[in-house]
This record gives structure tokens, C-alpha cells and sequence, in this order.
């Protein structure tokens, strides 16, 4: 971090480098004072909760950063929460990458809904949010994004409103019941998705098997949609 700070680094690249909490404090005093800082990518690291929520508090302050990357962080719902709360003050981010950190329930609810509420956030978690917003995709590949359930109720609720978009491919991620039964759910109201590919994204078992019935009967009578699932 004194390196950091005698170089005004623009963008830092901390992957995979074993970090946790005490590390994430260290970042997270950089991000604070930093001016210069515009991307930050700590993807595969162990920053727990705490340094989560460290780097939350950060971003409340922070006007520079515009990419931040926290993917498989294990920073979990404490740290979803607070993201979400940095993200409703935070005027400079444009992509935020949180999946693969086990942010599920009410953190996850939280989360979405700001971001959905972020006109100025482009991109979540992979997902094209500006592109959506404006009608431009009629084609999504979001295979093997290691998308889980903030995506998937981000994704849920623009499908209520996106008319554009005809085939949406999340091959391989981990959506869970959670972002299943949400995904279900807009589909009832989207009128656009003829296609859909939702493999290899649930538990088996009870809610496996409740996310894959609820995306059956979205599109039941729905004549050419193709749907792929697990079952």
C-alpha cells in the first residue's frame, strides 16, 4: 500500500494473492484516500466480511474508482449489506463484480435493488446493465459467469421491463432456487424471451427441483419458447 500511495496507482491488481481482512483494511485505506485510483480487481482472495465491509466504507468516501472486481471473496451477507449501502452514496462506479460470495436473502434483495436503482452503474456481475436499459441486445451469453443470486434478481427484474431481448443464456452459473424462482416469475410478465438456457445452476434436491417446475410453468403454453434446464 505505501508503494500504492507514492506511485498514485490508477489501477491495482491484487488476483488471487491470498488477502484477507487485515489485507482488505490496508486496500480499503488506500481506496479511501485515493484520487487517482480508477480500477481495483481483487478477484479470488479472502477478504471476509470484514474486509467487505472495510472496502464498503471506502467506497462511501472514494470519487475515483469506476471498476471494482470482489469476485469469490467470501464476503457474505454482511458484506453484501454493505456494499449495498456504499453503492447508495458512491457517485463514481460504472462495474461492480460481487458474485461467488454467498450474498443470499434479504442482503441479496438489498443489493439488487439499489443496483437497479444506479443509473450510473453500467455493469453488475457481468450483466450489461446499460446495454438492457436501452434496448440494444437481443442476444445475452452469461455462461459460466459464476452469476449467483444478486445477479440473478438484477437479471429477473430487467427481464420485466426489457422488451428486446429474445435469447438469454446462463449456462453454468449458481442462480440457486432463489434466482430461479425470481427468473420464473418475470418470464410470466416478459413478453420478448423465446429462449432460455438455465442449465447447471441448481442444488439438487427439493429447491432444485422448485426452481426448475417454477420455470416450466412461466412459459407453459408459450409456443416455440425453448427452455433448458436441469430437468
Amino acid at each position: 500500500v505505501k508503494v500504492f500511495k507514492e506511485k498514485q496507482m490508477t489501477c491495482i491488481n491484487l488476483t488471487r494473492c491470498n488477502l484477507d481482512a487485515d489485507g482488505a483494511k490496508e486496500v480499503a485505506e488506500y481506496v479511501r484516500l485515493s484520487c487517482s485510483l480508477t480500477t481495483l480487481d481483487l478477484r479470488g482472495n479472502k477478504l471476509g466480511p470484514e474486509g467487505g465491509v472495510a472496502l464498503a466504507e471506502a467506497l462511501k468516501v472514494n470519487g475515483s474508482l469506476t471498476i471494482l472486481n470482489l469476485y469469490n471473496n467470501q464476503i457474505g451477507e454482511a458484506g453484501g449489506a454493505a456494499i449495498a449501502e456504499a453503492l447508495r452514496v458512491n457517485g463514481s462506479l460504472t462495474s461492480l463484480d460481487v458474485s461467488g460470495n454467498s450474498i443470499t436473502g434479504a442482503s441479496a434483495h438489498e443489493l439488487a435493488t439499489v443496483v437497479l436503482g444506479k443509473q450510473t452503474l453500467e455493469i453488475f456481475c457481468d450483466i450489461p446493465l446499460k446495454k438492457l436499459r436501452a434496448g440494444n441486445l437481443t442476444t445475452l451469453d452469461l455462461s459460466h459467469k459464476g452469476i449467483d443470486v444478486p445477479g440473478a434478481l438484477v437479471m429477473a427484474e430487467l427481464l420485466r421491463t426489457v422488451d428486446s431481448l429474445t435469447t438469454l443464456t446462463m449456462f453454468d452459473n449458481q442462480i440457486g432456487a432463489e434466482g430461479g424462482v425470481a427468473i420464473a416469475e418475470a418470464l410470466k410478465v416478459n413478453g420478448s424471451l423465446t429462449n432460455l438456457d438455465a442449465r447447471y445452476n441448481f442444488e439438487k434436491g427439493p429447491l432444485g427441483d422448485q426452481a426448475v417446475a417454477a420455470l416450466m410453468e412461466a412459459v407453459a403454453g408459450r409456443e416455440g419458447f425453448v427452455l433448458r434446464t436441469d430437468g
